[in-house]
């Protein structure tokens, strides 16, 4: 199969439209992630295996090194797990971006030498279906595969032959899925996983009836499986943060590949996606060095949130930005729901201060608001910092005002108080400047004796304070 035909579509029909632009931006704004990827490739090309990569569904702590053939079976200390997790093969994308990283052509042998050894050695059969070909490694290879040789097309290496024995194996994996995955598997997570493996092979291989059926066949079971699967209120049925993840990861992959390819969502699965709540932070327990949960923390949205920033937008507020330690996903996820200008995640006490002293030194008003200790350094360098009455007393001792923690709606009353008692200051000043100078003239020409003069000062003096005495704000915008 020649190179063309295998690859009939451009890049931007896929996951990486612009594989060296992505490259360069990983490494300038995750050096420790890009690190970390060079690592596992590098071990990978030796035979040396270890998961330790955030999301591995079943990370390792020692690694398994082989020194001649590999054994795709393995059990280390009688573990299945391993053989399921090595068999996922998402190294194979790692050595395909550490060759975007670096051009590096070894990254492309690993992984012919590595693919082809597994495609001459691991037939399906009656010893491998509960191992390496079990039904949901068949479907992460689906992704883990299709997304691996998009990296390579480029190379030299990657030869017609091998595209031929390739293709063919894809298949053979649709074909299992296919069959296998029937209607008894809608409630689990591995539903989602496996067809959305049979979605990305059909979309890798070169287009026909056949690959528009796998199509149509993977998104029906994908949307009857999400409709089960995806809770009212946006949670994964099985209520484990890493079945969430990966039904929400899978998803993803599937909603978008559909958009860029111009193929119809069936209706009410798009809604289900965008339901699935990203807002939890996540706590990893780990006992004796080894991971043993993952705790999932939602720290509930206020429902005046949104409102609150509207207003405040609408009271005169040009830019309002969002900072926060939480995760990028998280952080996301709360900037939509909220609607602000800009947000950071991931931040650290001195980004924020960071941050204030920038935009002050634009000519900006910073104001900010926090309740914690990591918010102390930002709200002493804000032109205003506003603390929140049940957050931590060095914040509340920092700032130049407190606030109720009742409602978020008294941010934005105080903003009117202030902006309403600068405009009654303004206009006391012009009157007052008004009325002396028009008393002074009166006097200097003669139109006026002296003690009315004074008798007319003290009276407009006592009329513009009893007038400023009435309330800033109406009623109803103070309650």
């Amino acid at each position: 199969m020649r190179k063309e035909e295998f690859f009939d579509r451009p890049d931007s029909c896929y996951f990486v439209p612009d594989p060296k632009e992505s490259a360069e931006y990983c490494r300038k704004n995750w050096p420790e992630e890009t690190a970390h990827i060079l690592r596992v490739a590098d071990e990978v090309c030796e035979n040396y295996f270890l998961f330790d990569l955030n999301w591995d569904m079943e990370r390792t702590y020692d690694p398994v090194i082989f020194k001649g053939e590999i054994d795709w079976s393995i059990k280390p200390k009688g573990d299945p797990e391993f053989v399921w997790q090595f068999n996922r093969h998402r190294f194979f994308i790692c050595l395909g971006q550490a060759y975007w990283l670096t051009g590096d052509e070894k990254y492309v042998k690993g992984f012919l030498r590595l693919i082809n050894d597994w495609m001459s050695r691991v037939p399906l059969d009656e010893t491998t279906q509960g191992g390496p070909w079990r039904m949901l490694e068949t479907g992460l290879r689906g992704e883990t595969w299709t997304k691996a040789i998009r990296y390579f097309r480029g190379s030299e290496l990657i030869t017609e032959d091998f595209l031929d024995r390739f293709a063919a194996c894809l298949r053979a994996h649709a074909e299992r899925l296919v069959v296998q995955g029937g209607d008894a598997r809608l409630q689990s997570n591995w539903c989602v996983l496996e067809n959305s493996g049979l979605l990305e092979i059909a979309l890798a291989l070169p287009q026909n009836e056949q690959t528009e059926e796998w199509i149509r066949i993977a998104l029906d079971r994908l949307e009857r499986s999400s409709r089960v699967q995806v809770y009212a209120d946006g949670s994964q049925w099985e209520q484990s943060p890493m079945y969430h993840n990966e039904v929400y990861h899978c998803l993803c992959c599937c909603v978008y590949l559909a958009r860029i390819n111009g193929i119809p969502l069936p209706e009410g699965m798009e809604d289900r996606f965008e339901h699935l709540p990203l807002e939890c932070s996540h706590l990893y327990l780990a006992i004796e060095g080894k991971l043993a949960a993952v705790i999932c923390v939602e720290d509930p949205l206020r429902e005046e949130a949104a409102d609150a920033v509207r207003e405040l937008k609408e009271a005169g507020i040009k830019k309002v930005v969002m900072m926060t330690g939480d995760s990028e996903r998280t952080a996301a996820a709360i900037a939509k729901r909220v609607g602000v200008d800009e947000y950071y995640s991931e931040v650290l006490p001195e980004d924020k201060a960071s941050f204030v002293e920038k935009e002050k030194e634009l000519g900006h008003k910073v104001i900010m608001i926090g309740d914690g200790i990591n918010d102390s350094l930002a709200l002493s360098s804000a032109s205003v910092g506003i603390a929140i009455s049940d957050g931590a007393a060095i914040a509340r001792e920092i700032a130049d005002v407190t606030i109720s923690a009742d409602n978020l709606h008294e941010i934005v009353t105080l903003k009117r108080l202030s902006t309403a008692l600068m405009k009654r200051i303004h206009n006391n000043y012009r009157t007052i400047i008004g009325i002396n100078g028009g008393l002074i003239a009166l006097g200097v020409t003669g139109i006026i004796m002296p003690t009315t003069s004074a008798l007319l000062h003290n009276m407009s003096t006592l009329t513009i304070s009893l007038r400023s005495m009435r309330n800033l704000l109406p009623k109803e915008e103070e309650a």
